[in-house]
């Protein structure tokens, strides 16, 4: 217990200061925005990917509401609570029991997700090296090197164009538009990609350890890490599942040893490892078939998911130089023939095909790459300064190529951070939303009967569930189901392209208890003209509510 608890502080240690910059710098803009909330208005928290983190914060409110089980409150077809997502469930326990706003609970999330994301890449990294400066290095390096996004958005910003037709301006960087793909951006944007990471890192860690150790135990802690995977991030589980059995059936060939330890180990221990890491996977695969396949909702998520991966150009520009000094790392862990190393090249390539493999969420199956991309790399680079040290070259300079490698490859994120704390980058409408809408929503969450339908616009559907408990009607691309049909229904009703009846009948029909007009709905008619089955219940400011007084004709 000693020896455990003494290898648990020398790690907190080897990531202390690098989680307290990543902290900071990565929470750098959201001290800025909301510094800079207009009059009569509240920041949402909110700076990124604003239909889905919205959709995340909606989880959070359930939680806090005292639901384990969820509900998607962003589609109005009956369904029960089925939805097991611990991950907001827990931080809206936190919430409840501390009285903080979701937002502020989900930062939180986003902050100590980042802690577990390093301890977890520095076990990855520990397997293949043993100097605590260069574990260190490779986890600064691995926190904040980006690609050559930069390149691209200083080409764009000037009207420049490389490759497309005259005029066209560039379009695609992994590292500017796959927030999943880089660590810096994950733990900028999101907790669940952050934690989905580090559980990954936690699995592809153990997996390694088992195989060294050949530690039945090891290999069942890899597989619980996959089953907590399937409820945080379920994309991830593909890549995890696949590299870990690559692992396992190709362990005899990638440790055999050199030179006279050239022995080729059996594969019956591996395969009796794997075995093992199956049946703790068991829960994960049970969870994914109940959700995509027996739940009605989540079948119908399966079918209309689509994040397909740009082409191989955008990962390669995303990655920028690590890539090609990830190809001299990976040379030399293949010269060492051990096996740690090898299973790291392995990985990386076989999430690299993953990326265009004939599923619909291709892209998403990015996430996690960056850590054997960002160890390769701190190899050749630490093999570059040790050749230099032998040629005579003084320590200044090598020191200065570590430090300048770090510097290189973080300029697209030191750029993405002065646009986020600037004017340059342009806000979205549900960064702040006016304190008119936020009373129509506190009277919804005192007045509304819980799990009935409010009616709007597809804006305010995204912000309702989060700010107010309220079910949508239509508010995310993929968690409302029928998405662009509800939303054609949404404007025509709004600007007065079907009739009372019709109306009626829609509203009625769809279970709506309360419509909506407030800013986003002005988006869609400047003026209102309800029909007699609304009627106003509420105003604050240029918002009103209504209820819905109607059934359906027959």
């Amino acid at each position: 217990m000693n020896r455990l608890k003494q290898r648990a502080r020398r790690a907190f240690g080897d990531v202390l200061a690098l989680w307290c910059a990543l902290t900071l710098l990565t929470s750098l803009p959201y001290a800025t925005a909301a510094l800079r909330t207009p009059p009569r208005h509240v920041f949402t928290g909110v700076l990124s990917a604003y239909d889905d983190t919205f959709t995340y914060l909606a989880w959070i409110k359930q939680g806090a509401e005292g639901h384990l089980l969820m509900l998607d409150k962003f589609t109005s077809e009956p369904h029960s609570r089925q939805f097991f997502l611990p991950l907001w469930a827990g931080l809206g326990l936190f919430a409840r029991a501390t009285g903080l706003p979701v937002a502020a609970v989900f930062h939180i999330g986003r902050v100590m997700a980042a802690l577990f994301l390093l301890l977890a890449a520095r076990a990855v990294v520990g397997t293949v090296m043993k100097s605590r400066r260069r574990v260190k290095y490779t986890l600064w390096l691995f926190a904040f090197s980006a690609g050559l996004g930069w390149l691209l958005f200083a080409a764009n910003a000037r009207g420049y164009s490389i490759w497309n037709a005259p005029g066209e301006a560039l379009h695609g960087s992994a590292d500017l538009d796959v927030p999943e793909a880089i660590t810096f951006r994950s733990a900028f944007a999101q907790v669940h990609l952050t934690l989905g990471a580090a559980l990954m890192y936690a699995a592809m860690a153990l997996v390694i350890m088992a195989l060294k150790q050949q530690r039945k135990n090891f290999a069942i802690l890899a597989g619980l890490a996959v089953s907590l995977l399937a409820v945080v991030h379920p994309f991830d589980v593909t890549v995890v599942v696949t590299v870990a059995a690559s692992a396992f059936a190709l362990w005899p060939w990638l440790s055999q040893g050199s030179g006279a330890d050239r022995v080729r180990p059996g594969l019956a221990p591996s395969l009796h490892l794997a075995f093992w890491f199956s049946v703790a996977c068991v829960p994960a695969v049970a969870y994914l078939l109940f959700l995509y396949l027996s739940n009605d909702v989540g079948r119908q998520w399966s079918h209309v998911i689509s994040a397909l991966s740009p082409g191989p150009v955008e990962y390669l520009l995303g990655f920028g130089i690590m890539v090609l000094l990830a190809a001299v790392g990976f040379r030399l862990l293949w010269r060492r023939h051990k096996g740690p190393g090898c299973v790291l090249l392995a990985w990386a390539v076989i999430q690299a095909i993953l990326l265009y493999a004939p599923v619909s969420f291709q892209r998403r199956l990015v996430e996690g790459m960056h850590l054997p991309l960002s160890i390769a790399t701190s190899v050749a680079i630490f093999w570059m300064a040790t050749r230099l040290h032998r040629a005579g070259f003084s320590k200044r300079l090598r020191n200065a190529l570590l430090a300048g490698a770090i510097a290189i490859t973080a300029v697209t994120n030191m750029g993405f951070l002065v646009a986020e704390t600037s004017t340059l980058a342009p806000a979205d409408p549900r960064r702040y939303v006016s304190d008119d809408l936020v009373a129509a929503f506190d009277w919804l969450s005192a007045n509304a009967e819980p799990n009935s339908i409010l009616f709007c616009a597809y804006k305010t559907g995204n912000i309702a569930p989060a700010l107010s408990g309220m079910r949508v009607y239509a508010g995310h691309y993929d968690l409302t189901l029928r998405c662009k049909e509800k939303q054609d229904q949404v404007e025509a009703l709004y600007a007065g392209r079907i009739s009372g009846q019709e109306a009626r009948n829609l509203l009625a029909s769809n279970g709506a208890a309360y419509c909506i007009y407030g800013p986003f709905e002005r988006e869609i008619a400047s003026e209102f003209s309800p029909p007699d089955c609304l009627v106003p219940v509420h105003n604050a400011g240029d918002v009103q509510l209504f209820k819905v007084l109607t059934e359906p004709l027959r």
